[in-house]
């Protein structure tokens, strides 16, 4: 018999730009968003913590407009190193999508840190290997397109993601394309 651990997450999503401070964006944009943070959640808790894993997701708005905090729920049946968590595995993978400019990842080295990947010889970010799985899936493709398919909405500048104890990772208009997947 498995002993279950449960883990409570925290990470929050803000849309910044002039749409958003007159509290206006697209409910379509916005719940498709939502509806694929969700799943890159999910799929960061199972690389993170195995298949079975039970997530529960819960989002709050915040005191500012276009600001969302999302508390993550997790029961598993692994035990955990200190340094993983699903949370800051998700913020990884945002910003290996935007490293990898929205395309799998061909080459990777594992070093003791994490995954080591390279585009070219000079550049060779580390990171977390549950987070390169996560980022090679091809539903993840797609879900960070939904996630930053508010950034083709007037007035939406740029979306960052922000992990407890985590570097924030901000994609711009400018950055969109990366992750534009076609339908």
């Amino acid at each position: 018999m498995s002993k279950h651990y449960s883990t409570q997450e925290h990470f929050s999503i803000a849309f910044e730009g002039p749409a958003i401070e007159q509290h206006k964006i697209s409910a379509s944009a916005l719940a498709q968003s939502l509806l694929a943070l969700d799943g890159l959640a999910r799929s960061s808790a199972q690389a993170v913590y195995g298949r079975d894993t039970e997530i529960d997701i819960q989002v709050k708005g915040d005191a500012r407009p276009g600001a969302f905090s999302i508390d993550m729920a997790v029961r598993h049946d692994a035990s955990i190193a200190a340094n993983a968590s699903a949370a800051a595995t998700l913020g990884q993978v945002i910003a290996l999508g935007k490293w990898a400019s929205g395309k799998k990842i061909r080459e990777v080295g594992i070093e003791e840190t994490g995954a080591s990947l390279s585009k070219t010889r000079s550049e060779t970010p580390i990171f977390n290997q549950c987070a390169v799985t996560v980022c090679n899936n091809t539903r993840t493709l797609d879900q960070l397109s939904r996630l930053t398919q508010t950034l083709d909405s007037d007035g939406v500048d740029s979306v960052k993601f922000v992990a407890d104890n985590s570097e924030p990772q901000v994609i711009t208009r400018q950055d969109r394309v990366c992750f534009r997947q076609e339908e």
